[in-house]
């Protein structure tokens, strides 16, 4: 465990009935009623949660606020081992982002030492892994670990909530009550499930005969399937790319502009090129002017045919760098090196800014050549290969599937703006699909290869059990 540099303060769990926070009171006054009030609420919300996760989204979510926590995290429990199960504002959970990862060892690593079963209030980096990026550039420094109310006296769950500025005493006896009222509630949802063992014989019946219905069913083979997030990006687009080292004057078309070949895309700051080629100029003048003496004194003195040969060497020199100046100067204008759409974001982004050889400016996408991109999550992947089939549902026209199949797929994890780790597959429409336009996005379903219902329906159970158990 990595070296902590503050000790974790811990308060006892008592619960008591003093006002949330004291910045909705002022001297003098009476305690406002707004903090009370969001506090029954959310109470008698939990109170009507029906499930388990209904109860840690709104624990995540509402909390945060009652707390001011500027992010909120609630885990699961067990054997000394606790699992993220919800983070606010986030309405799905990816337990293999770095951010996921990070929170769960810090917690682990507070358990081990501390303990779980008392409200624990800390500063980064204690508990948290060293060499972990988000231990350097976490900017909510300040940790409040608050263990749920169990009967049986052992944490099942808890919730850790993060901010800028120290946890005062009000803030502490608030979370307290949150993880009373919200263990209160996971008890009684916990032992609710609870199936009972039926003795009537044709009950017992019926279920072995719906077992073998079910197990026939589950030898029914069907297409493995998955849908993820798909995007329409241009396809065999020319890159403009900067020809000089320069600064970006101005973009002169706007974003998803068609062009003809030829036209000018942007302007280069050209103070030190054009003022280049004119001093080539003056230089080529001077030495043309050399070479014209050296002709004349060449009739009648030795001495003039020799300066002669010098001087009209030194006259294609500064031809040549004449001609440097103003190839240098010609290209402070990029111009399109054919028809197509100026494809780029915000022109403000580029203009103003230094640039070396070969960065990016935009793509040159050709009118209509377009093809899919498809960000397949790695808790979804399946076994994929080019040709398998493709339907895409855009967001802007959903009735209209685009058909393709897969061209490629990259063997690598990357971790895309939601810190989802995706792996990026590309495929290419169909002839007879509609012009689809670029930027839009919507679902992708991939066709995978056929496989029985069973396996189907339960591969990520399976999954995580081999994972798991490592059989």
């Amino acid at each position: 465990m990595a070296a902590t540099q503050r000790r974790p303060r811990v308060t006892s769990p008592a619960i008591t009935r003093d006002p949330p926070s004291s910045s909705e009171t002022t001297p003098g006054a009476e305690p406002s009623a707004k903090p009370y009030a969001y506090l029954l609420r959310l109470e008698s919300d939990a109170r009507h949660c029906r499930s388990l996760r209904e109860i840690y989204a709104l624990l995540a979510n509402e909390s945060r606020k009652l707390l001011r926590a500027r992010q909120a995290f609630v885990f699961e429990c067990r054997d000394g081992k606790c699992k993220l199960v919800a983070i606010s504002n986030l309405a799905s959970l990816d337990r293999s982002t770095p951010l996921a990862q990070w929170i769960e060892t810090t917690v682990i690593n507070l358990g081990k030492d501390a303990g779980l079963a008392q409200t624990a209030e800390f500063e980064l980096p204690a508990y948290a892994r060293d060499d972990d990026p988000f231990t350097r550039d976490y900017p909510f420094r300040h940790f409040l670990w608050q263990p749920m109310w169990s009967p049986d006296g052992k944490i099942h769950a808890g919730s850790v909530y993060v901010r800028e500025t120290i946890w005062l005493d009000a803030d502490r006896k608030i979370a307290a009550r949150l993880g009373e009222t919200f263990g209160h509630s996971r008890a009684l949802l916990s032992t609710a499930g609870v199936f009972r063992k039926t003795r009537n014989r044709s009950r017992v019946r019926y279920w072995l005969a719906a077992l073998a219905v079910a197990i026939l069913a589950g030898l029914v083979p069907v297409h493995m399937s998955v849908l993820a997030p798909v995007e329409v990006v241009p396809r065999n687009a020319d890159v403009v790319a900067m020809p000089i080292e320069g600064i970006v004057q101005k973009l002169l078309v706007r974003p998803n502009e068609a062009v003809e070949a030829g036209t000018p895309l942007v302007q280069l700051v050209d103070t030190v090129q054009r003022n280049r080629a004119e001093v080539a100029e003056r230089e080529v003048a001077v030495v043309a002017a050399r070479v014209e003496k050296a002709t004349s004194l060449a009739f009648s003195d030795p001495r003039g045919r020799q300066e002669l040969g010098i001087a009209r060497a030194e006259l294609a020199l500064k031809l040549a760098e004449l001609k440097f100046a103003r190839d240098i100067l010609a290209q402070t204008v990029i111009a399109a090196t054919q028809s197509g759409i100026a494809v780029f974001s915000d022109p403000k982004e580029l203009e103003g800014k230094p640039l070396g050889i070969g960065e990016r400016l935009m793509l040159l996408a050709r009118e209509g050549d377009t093809e899919l991109k498809i960000s397949l999550s790695v808790a979804d992947s399946i076994v994929l290969t080019p040709g398998l089939p493709v339907k895409a549902f855009l967001d802007a026209d959903p009735l209209n599937a685009a058909t393709g199949e897969i061209s490629n797929v990259d063997f690598q994890v990357r971790v895309d703006e939601a810190q989802i780790a995706t792996y990026r597959v590309t495929a290419r429409l169909n002839s007879n699909a509609p012009r689809l336009k670029l930027g839009s996005r919507g679902t992708a379903q991939i066709l995978g290869e056929r496989a029985p219902l069973f396996f189907y329906v339960f591969r990520r159970p399976l999954t995580s059990l081999r994972q798991w158990s490592g059989l």
